[in-house]
């Protein structure tokens, strides 16, 4: 078996595509693969985001406001999470498919109207979503983040834990290479690592691989 961080932006559409096939992949490995979605917030998936919007100029209110809302969303996620991983993958990608496929803002309203949909507990959702419980939860998954070289979405990193293997720091065409991670994990005669990759020592890893 071995454990997948999905790193994400609760409100971005490609994390959302490769949170689907993610879920797709898990069930063709009959629970061989498990995974986690952590919301994370930083500088330069802010800055993406922008980017993705068209806009290549902004100012220093635009990346506040992106933050707040990032920040917000990924508090509401976290919320949605302690009640359970399924429940919290199932309010992330509401709430992606929300604003980011059908092009709503950000709102506690909307947040509340999916904890609702899914079926939270809605005294804790309301309750949690505001703590410093939380918000020590969110600058714990940040200092993660960094520690795992964590700087843009959506990222994974994988661990095979039934061996004594590193983990894995994927970047770019996260499935393919998760995939790929899952073949070479059965076929323990070849070790020859990926083209194109590098390695780094980490605090929390003893060493990832960046594809």
């Amino acid at each position: 078996m071995f454990e997948v961080y999905l790193f994400v932006n609760p409100l971005d559409d490609e994390c959302l595509l490769i949170e689907e096939k993610l879920e797709e992949l898990a069930k063709l490995y009959d629970s061989k693969i498990y995974f986690r979605f952590v919301p994370f917030v930083s500088l330069r998936a802010i800055r993406d985001t922008l980017h993705k919007r068209g806009k290549r100029r902004f100012s220093i209110e635009q990346l506040n406001l992106l933050f707040e809302t990032s920040y917000s969303a990924t508090l509401d996620a976290k919320a949605a999470q302690l009640q359970g991983r399924r429940k919290g993958r199932e309010f992330i990608k509401s709430l992606q498919n929300e604003v980011a496929i059908k092009n709503n803002e950000y709102s506690n309203e909307i947040a509340t109207e999916i904890a609702k949909k899914i079926k939270l507990n809605m005294d804790d959702f309301l309750t949690d979503r505001q703590t410093d419980t939380m918000k020590r939860s969110f600058v714990s998954t940040q200092q993660m983040a960094v520690d795992m070289g964590i700087q843009t979405y959506p990222s994974a990193v994988v661990f095979d834990y039934g061996s004594d293997e590193d983990g894995l720091l994927f970047e770019n065409d996260i499935l393919e290479n998760i995939m790929n991670f899952q073949k070479r994990n059965f076929n323990k005669g070849s070790h020859d690592l990926p083209k194109n990759s590098w390695q780094h020592e980490g605090p929390n890893l003893k060493k990832l691989i960046y594809l």
